[in-house]
């Protein structure tokens, strides 16, 4: 039998031409496929604006703008303690464009307070955490009796009816410490929720309650002006923008509580080049000097991650011991 072969030149001029072919389609769904973003970028943020949450979001998102060229837009969503906002985002498109900029609120603390309890994380993904840190102030409107903490542990306990204190709402800051912070001490506190931290503090300087769990870059310099009083930090050590208050250990409560952290979520099904981009992105922001003053504002220091599963484990380890804090703080729900 013969077996007719081609000619060598032939051999190359059809594998050439099956390369060309490949260049070709290779090049035409490279071509098909929009760049990112291909639009404006909204960011939702679950709490109102002028808060701590809304202040880190702002910050991130102008620094985003400037490096991907379209528009970041910040869409204020507050409700259900941040949960609204995040569920709203794991419903989105995931292109990319609809993103969620949370800490441990909706996060972490609101699902292990839930009742049923449920995942935030199970229609998101993490692309990076970008601030973290933070003080939280035991602060008293200035005619409250108390004149410091052990003042304000005593009254409470001499009190006929729980001494009531502002929250900004379920999961945030003034609420978990209040609750930390009533079980360390042994009182009773009550809760009066607000839609956000403004309105809260709004109430507390005027008077209509007494005590309050506010983040230090939100009341700094209300007290600087004698508008609030300011007894503790929950820090390990004294807060840098107030430093003539004491800690909790300090005023004889051994208790460091309210850690703070904020980062960039999507719908979980984003695809993981876009996910791999964002992050570098966001890190890039990170470092910059521009962010960096913005969040130190708020008492917040950059969180810089190498790879995006050092994020991922991060806020994983934050929702497993919040899992477990819920189970032994029964003030928190």
């Amino acid at each position: 039998m013969i077996v007719e072969r081609p000619h060598r030149s032939a051999a190359r001029l059809s594998v050439a031409a099956g390369l060309a072919s490949l260049a070709l389609s290779c090049g035409a769904a490279i071509a098909q496929a929009p760049p990112y973003p291909s639009q404006r970028v909204l960011i939702v943020v679950g709490f109102p604006p002028g808060g701590t949450a809304d202040i880190a979001a702002r910050a991130m998102a102008e620094g985003l703008q400037s490096r991907l060229g379209k528009p970041i837009i910040v869409e204020n969503r507050p409700g259900g303690g941040g949960s609204a906002a995040a569920s709203a985002v794991a419903r989105a498109e995931p292109d990319g464009h609809t993103l969620l900029a949370a800490g441990e609120g909706p996060i972490s603390i609101v699902p292990a307070l839930a009742v049923p309890s449920y995942s935030a994380m199970a229609g998101l993904t993490t692309i990076s955490v970008f601030a973290e840190g933070g003080c939280t102030v035991v602060a008293v409107t200035p005619s409250f009796a108390a004149k410091d903490l052990k003042g304000l542990i005593a009254e409470a306990k001499a009190a006929k009816e729980p001494v009531t204190y502002a929250s900004s709402g379920l999961g945030t800051p003034s609420d978990t410490v209040a609750a930390e912070f009533a079980q360390a001490a042994g009182i009773e506190l009550k809760r009066v929720i607000y839609r956000g931290a403004a309105p809260a503090l709004s109430d507390l300087i005027a008077g209509h309650v007494p005590l309050m769990f506010p983040t230090a870059g939100q009341t700094t310099e209300l007290i600087a002006a004698g508008k609030l009083r300011g007894l503790a930090v929950s820090t390990k050590s004294r807060c840098k923008v107030l430093p003539d208050v004491p800690t909790l250990t300090e005023a004889g409560i051994p208790l460091e509580a309210g850690k703070i952290w904020f980062g960039l979520f999507a719908p979980s099904a984003l695809p993981a080049a876009i996910a791999e981009f964002l992050f570098k992105e966001t890190q890039a922001v990170s470092s910059t000097p521009e962010l960096s003053k913005r969040i130190e504002a708020i008492t917040l220091e950059p969180v810089r991650h190498t790879k995006r599963e050092a994020s991922a484990e991060y806020v994983a380890k934050d929702v497993a011991d919040w899992q477990r804090k819920a189970a032994t703080i029964p003030g928190l729900k």
